[in-house]
């Protein structure tokens, strides 16, 4: 089982969401302005070391099928693997690169 946790706003309670191996996980990214994307990655990774025998399990996942929605938003998705630890897991870095091939790393807080 996997889980991951995401703040709305840091007003609101966390919404917990559980994911398992072969699921997937979409996540929306939109920018301020329009942009033009050649590809883009998000980057999840786990809180806390991993579990008791899980000790050769990985301890992140990435979404980064990209599909656009508008010249502002995209949608993100990456399925979850049959070796990826289980625990609470939180937005690393989302990673874009534009048509130009300008990459821009975005990490999260």
């Amino acid at each position: 089982m996997l889980a991951a946790t995401i703040a709305i706003a840091a007003d609101t309670p966390d919404a917990t969401i559980t994911y398992r191996p072969g699921d997937t996980v979409r996540v929306i990214i939109s920018f301020k302005e329009p942009i033009s994307l050649r590809g883009a990655l998000v980057r999840f990774g786990l809180q806390g070391g991993l579990p008791a025998g899980q000790k050769v399990f990985t301890s992140f996942f990435d979404a980064n099928g990209l599909v656009k929605l508008s010249d502002r938003e995209f949608e993100l998705t990456g399925k979850i693997g049959e070796h990826v630890a289980t625990g609470t897991y939180q937005l690393g870095f989302i990673n874009a690169t534009d048509d130009a091939d300008f990459t821009r790393n975005f990490n999260a807080g």
